[in-house]
């Protein structure tokens, strides 16, 4: 009917404890499903801004994962700390199965008990291998954005997959792969695409520019286009650069990544963060 959203009709239960499955929920109910939310509601973080968001528009029922489980329902997000045993997801009445855990349905750490946290999941993804300074211990991305990324995901795979006929589905969405796919930058995609050589293991870096002193505080860039690349010479009063390939290319001022954070942070630091957003926004930086 014209004017519905896409999964309106649809019933979605959800049985969640991290960002990752509560945000699949989310999605689903943002395309009209009637998503059912059952378990542990405090086991997500004490945020009660990130708690609401979460969970609106959601509704609530007691009985844990085998509520879930038997609660009449198109789709079924579940969310494991490792990967279930066979008889737990056969048990569950929805012909579409979202499972979300750290190391996958299968393979040599599925099954295990193996620990995990954020850090760990990054680290076996290789995500770490790209973020920090060269010479120095590697960082961690924060926000846990890589859960955020997986309930996308996972979201994306249920929509799909009820377009993809009457069998039953069983789709797994692990954490280490969808860490893996989307924290590494990419590194042999882009060193393919930029005709540069790639070298295992990759390089260590940040993004230049990155989170930068000001002279009253800090202020962060990011820039996503060629031009944003040639606006932001502009901007630190280094017009001089605009005609040197190394500088106007991310790779490029890698080789001289002193020269430029020195330029860089010798113009921020002479500028306040009221001055240097005004003054990048009017480049649309």
């Amino acid at each position: 009917m014209a004017g519905q959203l896409p999964l309106t009709g649809v019933t979605v239960v959800e049985w969640s404890h991290t960002i990752a499955g509560a945000y699949a929920g989310r999605v689903l109910a943002d395309l009209g499903a009637r998503v059912v939310r059952f378990g542990d509601h405090d086991a997500l973080p004490q945020r009660p801004h990130l708690t609401r968001y979460l969970h609106g528009g959601k509704a609530d029922e007691a009985g844990g994962r085998p509520g879930a489980a038997a609660h009449p329902a198109d789709v079924a997000v579940l969310e494991f700390d490792d990967a279930p045993d066979s008889a737990v997801l056969d048990a569950v009445a929805a012909p579409v199965v979202v499972v979300v855990t750290p190391w996958g349905l299968a393979g040599p750490w599925a099954g295990h008990g193996r620990p995990w946290s954020e850090l760990t999941v990054q680290a076996e993804a290789g995500a770490l291998t790209t973020r920090g300074l060269p010479g120095r211990p590697p960082v961690m991305a924060g926000s846990e954005e890589n859960r955020w990324i997986t309930g996308s995901m996972a979201a994306g795979a249920a929509v799909a997959a009820l377009h993809g006929g009457p069998d039953r589905q069983v789709l797994d969405a692990p954490l280490i792969e969808v860490t893996a796919y989307s924290s590494t930058m990419f590194q042999d995609v882009s060193a393919s695409v930029l005709g540069v050589p790639h070298d295992p293991p990759p390089r260590r870096r940040r993004m230049i520019p990155s989170v930068e002193r000001a002279a009253d505080g800090w202020v962060g860039f990011n820039l996503a286009t060629a031009q944003n690349h040639l606006d932001f010479l502009v901007l630190v009063d280094r017009t001089d650069w605009l005609d040197d390939p190394q500088m106007t290319s991310f790779l490029g001022r890698y080789e001289r990544y002193e020269e430029f954070t020195g330029a860089v942070r010798e113009w921020t630091t002479r500028h306040t963060v009221a001055e240097i957003v005004e003054l990048a926004s009017a480049l649309r930086i």
